[in-house]
């Protein structure tokens, strides 16, 4: 099993066959990863502030965190 996300193993993978198109399609890739990445960084440390979200924007946030979760379990 890989220890690298499925996203990056295909940008890797599109960015070795060297075509213009495929390297941009990859750094799009890399660049999509480190926003999700980030993005969950932050929406863990919003449970810290729960108490002054409303009961709408803190179900948000769980469901944002619940698919970032899961993007980030996915390995290859």
């Amino acid at each position: 099993m890989s220890t690298q996300h499925k996203a990056l193993e295909l940008a890797e993978e599109i960015d070795s066959k060297e075509w213009f198109s495929c390297a941009e399609a990859a750094d799009t890739i890399r660049a999509q990863h480190t926003l999700i990445v980030q993005m969950r960084e932050a929406l863990g440390k919003c449970r810290f502030d729960s108490l002054n979200m409303s009961v709408k924007h803190w179900n948000e946030v769980c469901a944002a965190a619940i698919v970032a979760d899961k993007y980030l379990g996915e390995k290859g």
